[in-house]
């Protein structure tokens, strides 16, 4: 498992989150821990389901949006949210990402903000000049 941090971003009307890792799949990590953890703290989702997500998809910004909405999809209209990410395979055509996750307990995660969609306004996914071989993404997200 990796470390991870995010930061919020200053957005208008929405939210957004920045996240640096030293690995593109590192990216698609901590993006993932973000997304949830703006949703409710991540410290308190258990991991008890596995899926897998394809993101047919091989420019990066691209993969990782599909990510991300799927995440958020599977929460809308099943009510878990999937949270770590376990394995990341690229392939000519996309990226397969298996998660874990859980169904969320009202009481043990309250929602602390409703995402209504993961935006492609301001999506951003590319080396870090100043962090030598690191990664960045920039998310914005709409609430």
């Amino acid at each position: 498992m990796t470390s991870w941090t995010y930061e919020l971003l200053d957005h208008t009307a929405d939210m957004g989150f920045r996240v640096r890792s030293a690995s593109a799949d590192g990216i698609l990590e901590a993006a993932a821990r973000a997304l949830a953890d703006i949703i409710t703290p991540v410290g308190g989702i258990g991991d008890d389901e596995i899926a897998t997500i394809r993101v047919d998809e091989t420019e990066p910004a691209l993969a990782l949006h599909g990510l991300l909405d799927e995440i958020l999809f599977q929460f809308e209209t099943t009510g878990r949210l999937l949270v770590f990410v376990d394995r990341v395979e690229r392939d000519e055509t996309g990226v397969t990402v298996t998660v874990r996750g859980a169904a969320l307990d009202a009481e043990r995660n309250p929602i602390d903000r409703v995402i209504k969609a993961v935006t492609l306004h301001g999506l951003r996914f590319e080396r870090e000049e100043e962090a030598g071989e690191g990664w960045v993404a920039e998310v914005i997200l709409d609430l």
